[in-house]
């Protein structure tokens, strides 16, 4: 399994965020990890550190853990703003939620995420979205 550069979990759940960054730093998937509560928290990060205004993205993350239901943004909202920015890599997301409805599955799919995952955060789901978007 390739280890990424950054993390960006988004999610509005405390328990979750816990849970999940303690599955993420025991499997060594990444050098760093970042944290938002909703998706405008998000994209605010986005904007600022891969589109910052010396023009190098200098804490960009690669991979994006993205919850659906959160206040003030949602998944969907954020994807579709994250989408309208011009990001060369463009971070890979990939939708986290407790939802399994065909309609979120496709939305997301419509929006070009990379994997879609249940929560709990499971050791052998995350390995298989990462080796299918993180080849070496």
């Amino acid at each position: 399994m390739k280890k990424v550069s950054k993390v960006l979990l988004v999610d509005d759940d405390p328990t979750a965020i816990f849970i999940s960054l303690k599955l993420l730093k025991k499997m060594g998937v990444a050098e760093e990890f970042e944290t938002a509560n909703n998706g405008l928290a998000a994209f605010d990060f986005i904007r600022t550190n891969c589109l910052p205004a010396s023009g190098t993205p200098t804490n960009c993350p690669e991979l994006i853990l993205l919850d659906i239901k959160m206040p003030v943004m949602d998944g969907f909202e954020f994807l579709e703003a994250f989408r309208q920015l011009d990001l060369s890599p463009m971070p890979q997301v990939i939708m986290l939620t407790s939802s399994m409805h065909p309609k979120e599955i496709e939305r997301a799919q419509q929006l070009n995420v990379a994997g879609f995952l249940t929560k709990p955060l499971t050791q052998t789901a995350l390995i298989n979205v990462l080796e299918e978007n993180f080849k070496d």
